[in-house]
């Protein structure tokens, strides 16, 4: 084997290292990534219910509220 054979070899062989390096670290990242955004979807979905039945409740306190108005002023129960 000549050193240019051997130095073409160790530069291949590094080439592919720092290569496989990156990929794999971003492999780590993006798995990292894919369970934060499936945890923060599941956060909204759990606020996005949590609003749904609070509006409803205030819905419904308004709806008594008109009544009492109402009833203050004289009008229909």
């Amino acid at each position: 084997m000549t050193w240019e054979i051997v130095v073409g070899i160790i530069a291949l062989v590094g080439f592919i290292a720092s290569i496989g390096g990156m990929v794999w670290r971003l492999s780590a990242l993006i798995s990292r990534l894919e369970a934060a955004v499936k945890a923060l979807a599941e956060a909204v979905n759990a606020l996005r219910g949590d609003n749904a039945a609070e509006h409803g409740e205030m819905t419904a306190q308004l709806r008594d509220h008109e009544k009492r108005i109402g009833r203050l002023e004289g009008g229909r129960p």
